[in-house]
C-alpha cells in the first residue's frame, strides 16, 4: 500500500530553523516514495515560499490556542476533514508536543491513521519547554510529576495565577501524555531525548534515533576563514547560557568575541539586562545588531575563530552547531544533550562540564593562542558534520518508524 504522510510542524514556510528543517523532513519523506501532504499556517507572503523544489498537498492549519487541548471546537471538525481529503495512512508530528492539541492525535487514533513524532524540545514533560534551570539541566517531570515546576517557579508567572496555570498545564499535560502513548514511534536526534522518552513511558522499541533534518546546500557558496573573535549567536536567554557569558568573558585573558543581533533593540536590551557594557568599551566583544543568515549572518560565522554554545538545555541538535561544525569552527560547549553525544575535546572542538566556566574559559584562550589546534579542530569538525546531517541516516529512521 502506497504510504501517504500527513506533516503537522510547528512551521514549514519562512527562514526559522524549525521550518527548514521541516522542509527538510518532507523532502526525505518524499525521496523514500511517500505522497506529502501539510497541515501547517500557510506563508505570510509569497517569498516566504519559495524554493521548495518537491511536490506536496497543503492544508492551511487554524492558529493553535492553550484552550484546543480542552475545547478544539470546529478545529477538531477542519482536521478530521483534512485527514479524510490527505488520504494520509501516517501523520507525522514534528516540532514542539504542546502546540500540538490533544484533538490532533484522538482524530488519528479514531482515523486508525498511523502517528509518528520527533519533539525538539522537552515540552512534551516540561513547563518551560527546555528542560532545564538557570543552573543546568532538569528532567524531574518526565516521569509525570509536575509539582516540581511549581517550586522551580516554571510557569514564569506569581500570584495566584502561577496556581492556575500550573493546574493547567499539569493537566493538559498528562492528557497530552496519554495520546503521545499512542504513536508508534518517537524520534529523536540525541541520547538525552531517547532516555527521557524512556522515562516519559514510551516503550523502548518504539524509539528511534533519528538526526536532524538539515540542507547541506544552506552552506554552499560560504568560504570559512579564521578571524580573531570568537561567536555566539543564540537567543538570549537561561536556556541558551546567555547569561554565563558575562563570566565567562571574565575569566578569559586571551580570547575575544562578537555578539550579532537581529535587530538593535534586542542588542541594547541583552547588553543592558546581562551587564556587558564594560567588555565592549574594553573591545573584549563586539556588538552588530541587523544579522540574519541571509544577510551578513553567514559570513560572519565563517570567519569567526570558533563558535560558543554555552546551552545548558540538552539540546536536540540545534542549528547552530551544525553550521559551525559545517563551516569548520571550534565549539565550545557544555556537556549536555547532543554535545554531550558528539563533541570530543581537543578532536572537534571543546565539551566542558556544566557550571565550570574556568574550563569553558580556559578552552577558549587556547584555541585564540593556537593556530594548528584549530585547524586540527576544523577537521575533526568538518567530519562530525557529515556524520549528523547524512540524509541516507534520516531516512533509514524513517523506513525503521514505518516497519515498527
Amino acid at each position: 500500500m502506497k504510504v501517504s504522510v500527513l506533516i503537522i510542524p510547528d512551521l514549514f514556510y519562512g527562514q526559522a530553523s524549525g521550518a527548514i528543517a521541516a522542509r527538510m523532513a518532507a523532502k526525505l519523506w518524499r525521496e523514500l516514495g511517500c505522497d506529502i501532504s501539510v497541515y501547517a499556517e500557510p506563508p505570510l507572503n509569497l517569498e516566504s515560499a519559495e524554493g521548495i523544489d518537491f511536490q506536496f498537498r497543503f492544508y492551511a492549519r487554524p492558529p493553535f490556542q492553550g484552550s484546543d487541548h480542552f475545547f478544539p471546537g470546529d478545529k477538531q471538525l477542519h482536521f478530521e476533514n483534512v485527514l479524510r481529503q490527505s488520504g494520509a495512512t501516517h501523520v507525522f508530528f514534528l516540532g514542539m508536543a504542546y502546540n500540538k492539541a490533544r484533538f490532533l492525535f484522538h482524530t488519528c487514533q479514531k482515523s486508525d491513521v498511523k502517528m509518528i513524532a520527533m519533539w525538539w524540545t522537552q515540552d512534551f514533560y516540561c513547563a518551560n519547554g527546555y528542560g532545564t534551570l538557570p543552573d543546568g539541566p532538569c528532567n524531574r517531570c518526565v516521569e509525570g510529576t509536575f509539582s516540581h515546576s511549581l517550586l522551580n517557579h516554571c510557569t514564569k508567572v506569581e500570584g495566584i495565577q502561577k496556581y492556575i496555570r500550573l493546574a493547567y498545564q499539569t493537566v493538559s499535560r498528562s492528557r497530552l501524555r496519554q495520546e503521545i502513548f499512542n504513536c508508534e514511534a518517537l524520534l529523536g536526534s540525541s541520547s538525552t531525548q531517547l532516555r527521557d522518552y524512556e522515562r516519559y513511558g514510551v516503550p523502548p522499541d518504539r524509539i528511534v534515533h533519528c538526526p536532524l533534518f538539515f540542507p547541506r546546500e544552506r552552506l554552499d557558496g560560504i568560504v570559512p576563514s579564521r578571524g580573531k573573535r570568537f561567536i555566539y549567536y543564540g537567543q538570549a536567554r537561561f536556556e541558551k547560557g546567555f547569561h554565563l557569558l558575562r563570566s565567562i568573558f571574565q575569566h578569559c585573558s586571551k580570547a575575544r568575541f562578537v555578539l550579532p543581533f537581529s535587530t538593535e533593540e534586542q542588542a541594547t536590551k541583552a547588553v543592558a539586562e546581562h551587564d556587558l557594557a564594560e567588555f565592549i568599551q574594553g573591545e573584549r566583544i563586539q556588538v552588530v545588531s541587523n544579522m540574519t543568515w541571509s544577510s551578513g549572518l553567514a559570513e560572519l560565522v565563517a570567519s569567526s575563530r570558533g563558535v560558543v554554545i554555552p546551552s545548558l538545555w540538552p539540546s536536540t541538535t540545534e542549528y547552530v552547531l551544525l553550521e559551525a561544525l559545517g563551516l569548520a569552527k571550534p565549539v565550545i560547549a557544555f556537556q549536555v544533550g547532543i554535545h554531550a553525544d558528539v563533541l570530543t575535546s581537543g578532536q572537534n572542538g571543546f565539551v566542558v562540564p556544566v557550571g565550570h566556566i574556568d574550563e569553558f574559559a580556559a578552552s577558549l584562550d587556547r584555541l585564540a593562542d593556537d593556530d594548528s589546534l584549530c585547524d586540527h579542530i576544523s577537521i575533526g569538525a568538518k567530519e562530525l558534520y557529515y556524520s549528523l546531517t547524512d540524509p541516507l541516516s534520516c531516512m533509514k529512521a524513517f523506513q525503521k518508524a514505518l516497519h515498527l
